[in-house]
């Protein structure tokens, strides 16, 4: 990834504006602070299961006449 752009100035392979491989700190703790709270909240458990209850909802939506086509994807 580093020598996609690395170059002189004046070839504009440098990417001015910094990317997500740049290593930021702030950027960094942010990510850290996010997956942390994943773990502790347990939100992809959460998620699973109001999946599991959305599709619950959802059937009971199809068997409607006038609904052509339920989907759900996660």
């Amino acid at each position: 990834m580093y020598e996609s752009f690395l170059g002189p100035f004046e070839s504009k392979r440098t990417f001015f504006h910094g990317h997500s491989y740049t290593g930021n700190p702030l950027a960094c703790a942010a990510a850290l602070a996010s997956l942390r709270l994943f773990d502790e909240d347990l939100t992809l458990d959460h998620a699973r299961a109001m999946g599991e209850r959305l599709a619950e909802g959802l059937a009971s939506v199809s068997e409607l006449k006038h609904v052509g086509d339920v989907r759900q994807r996660g």
